[in-house]
C-alpha cells in the first residue's frame, strides 16, 4: 500500500508532483495521462499496473503491489531534447538509487545493477497533425518484488539486492526532487549530458551489442553526444553515432 502523506512529507519539490494522482490500479501510468488533461508537472502513480510498456511496444512484466509505476507530465519541449531528456531522467533515477546500491545506465533508458535490469524510462509523446502536444514521462522500478529473475531474466529488484524491503514513497519523492532540478539545469543549458553520461553508463569503453529493427551489431561504446545519441567504435575503426535502437543484454561485460 501507498501511503499518501509519507510521499508529501519527504516532498521537496516546486512544481513535479504537486499534483499528484495515486490509483490502486491502472493498466498503463502513461496510458492514463496520454489520454487526459492534467496539469503540467502532475504525477499520475500505482503499484499494480496490469499493462504496462517498455519500448517498440514490449510489455512491462508486473508484480502487482511489490514495484513502483508513475508518470510525471512534462511542458512542451523541442522534439529534438526528448531523447537527452530521457537520459536526463535515467541520472535522476540512478542518483536516487544509488543511496541503496550503485546501479548504472544502459543506452537509453534502463536502470541497470551487475546486468541486470532495475528499471526502466519511458517517453512518449502526443500530436494533433504535426503538432506536439502532449509529453509524458513514464517510469517503472523494480522495488520489492522477490525473485524477480526468475520470473524475468536478465532483471532484478532492491529487495533481491537488498533482502529488505524499500519505500516506494520516497523513491518517488526522491526522484523528483532531484530530476526538477536537473530539468531546470536542462531548461536553462547549463548541464553537460555528454560530460555526466561517463558517470553512470554500464558498459562506457566496454564492447555491447546494439539491436536496430531487428539487426545486431557489435561495438564499443564511447559515449553519447549532445543529442543523446550513442557513440559506437567499430572494430575497424570507424566511429558512428545511433538515435535508434538499444544495447541488448545478449552480451557479457
Amino acid at each position: 500500500m501507498f501511503n499518501k502523506d509519507k510521499f508529501f512529507d519527504s516532498l521537496e519539490t516546486v512544481n513535479f508532483g504537486r499534483d499528484f494522482y495515486y490509483f490502486d490500479k491502472l493498466s498503463s501510468t502513461n496510458g492514463y495521462t496520454l489520454e487526459r488533461k492534467l496539469p503540467v508537472f502532475s504525477v499520475v502513480a500505482t503499484m499494480n499496473q496490469t499493462a504496462g510498456r517498455g519500448r517498440s511496444g514490449r510489455k512491462w512484466v508486473e508484480f502487482p503491489g511489490d514495484n513502483l509505476y508513475f508518470t510525471l507530465i512534462l511542458p512542451l519541449i523541442n522534439v529534438k531534447q526528448i531523447l537527452p531528456l530521457n537520459l536526463l531522467a535515467g541520472f535522476a533515477l540512478c542518483d536516487v538509487i544509488r543511496g541503496y546500491l550503485q546501479c548504472y545506465l544502459k543506452w537509453p533508458n534502463d536502470i541497470v545493477y551487475c546486468g541486470k535490469k532495475l528499471g526502466g524510462i519511458l517517453i512518449e509523446t502526443k500530436f494533433s497533425g504535426n503538432v506536439l502536444t502532449q509529453i509524458v514521462l513514464g517510469v517503472g522500478v523494480n522495488v520489492n518484488s522477490e525473485n524477480t529473475c526468475v520470473i524475468v531474466p536478465h532483471a532484478t529488484s532492491l529487495y533481491d539486492e537488498l533482502q529488505r524491503k524499500v519505500s516506494p514513497e520516497k523513491l518517488l519523492s526522491g526522484f523528483l526532487n532531484t530530476f526538477e532540478t536537473y530539468f531546470e539545469k536542462f531548461v536553462d543549458n547549463k548541464i553537460n549530458i555528454a560530460k555526466e553520461w561517463h558517470r553512470y553508463s554500464a558498459y562506457i569503453n566496454s564492447e555491447i551489442s546494439v539491436h536496430v529493427e531487428g539487426l545486431k551489431k557489435t561495438f564499443r561504446e564511447e559515449g553519447v553526444d549532445e543529442n543523446g545519441g550513442l557513440i559506437v567504435k567499430e572494430k575497424s575503426g570507424k566511429v558512428s553515432k545511433i538515435y535508434s535502437g538499444e544495447i541488448g543484454y545478449d552480451f557479457c561485460r
